[in-house]
């Protein structure tokens, strides 16, 4: 690619403040995006998600709940545990 090396660290740094970057060096190495995340994806802020399950943990219709629960599921944050 012709780059240095710390230019290529120095890209590294400014991409993983946006994105959940890892690397592994060694054969087979390099640099990663987190399992399950997805670009562009807009995922529930902290909040959102404790007023969702709280307010699915009041429901009486268990269908809600699930409903509830996969909204959760598709829009929680993989950096979320």
């Amino acid at each position: 690619m012709n780059v240095s090396r710390s230019t290529i660290k120095n890209d590294i740094i400014a991409l993983s403040s946006s994105y959940p970057l890892y690397t592994i060096s060694g054969k087979g190495g390099g640099i990663f995006i987190l399992e399950g995340y997805k670009f562009g994806m807009k995922y529930l802020t902290d909040k959102q998600l404790e007023l969702l399950t709280r307010v699915s943990a009041e429901l009486p219709d268990e269908k809600d709940r699930e409903i509830i629960k996969s909204i959760i599921t598709t829009y929680k944050n993989p950096l979320n545990k």
